[in-house]
């Protein structure tokens, strides 16, 4: 779903929509504007909805800090992803403002490596906890107060044990040694995939033994 005004359509064009698509399992977001009120009534009339992709451009004019309790629950709903870095804000309203009866199984996050983003992103992975089974996250640079320590937290996973396939990107050898780290601390028995996306500054050999 793209380039839609909701405030240009008419009240039967709304009840059309929230009653014409209850089958749809998989829905994407791209430059659409409306209110977090109407985004939610959406996403609760679609019944069926499984998957949501928040693409790029997705206005909401209701400020995030309104936010804080749950607006609706949702039975199906259990794949997230966020396609766009700028719209990491949203990542904060899901983690915070659905209900999912089912459990969350599968988080894909583009986001910068900024303390507010990162945050979002933990909250995110602590509402999933153990249901969560893949995750993906690929982090932008960007320079920001208090990120080191937020991104190691982030990275120990410490709500997901039950994480069966894990892809980061990139990631330099500070981020793969926080990431075994946390592995360690935090087991995941389950985990049969680690996909890393390293960086042009890891020494390979350090970490596959090609030196020797």
């Amino acid at each position: 779903m793209g380039w839609i005004d909701w405030r240009t359509l008419s009240p039967r064009a709304v009840t059309s929509l929230h009653s014409s698509f209850t089958s749809v399992k998989e829905l994407e977001l791209e430059w659409i504007s409306f209110t977090l009120p109407e985004f939610f009534r959406l996403i609760d009339a679609l019944t069926a909805l499984e998957k949501i992709t928040i693409s790029s451009g997705v206005p909401f004019d209701t400020p995030r800090s309104t936010i804080d309790t749950v607006q609706i629950s949702h039975s199906r709903l259990r794949q997230l992803v966020f396609s766009d870095p700028q719209r990491g804000w949203m990542v904060d309203i899901f983690a915070r403002a659905i209900r999912y009866t089912s459990g969350i199984t599968s988080v894909s996050v583009k986001t910068y490596y900024n303390s507010e983003e990162l945050k979002a992103c933990g909250e995110l992975l602590a509402t999933a906890g153990k249901n969560l089974r893949g995750l993906k996250l690929r982090v932008y640079s960007a320079s920001s107060p208090g990120a080191d320590s937020i991104f190691s937290q982030l990275l120990a996973l410490p709500h997901n044990a039950n994480l069966e396939e894990i892809h980061i990107e990139p990631v330099d050898e500070s981020t793969i040694v926080l990431l075994l780290q946390g592995l360690k601390m935090h087991a995941k028995p389950r985990l049969s995939r680690l996909k890393l996306g390293l960086n042009g500054a890891v020494d390979l050999g350090r970490w596959t033994g090609a030196d020797n």
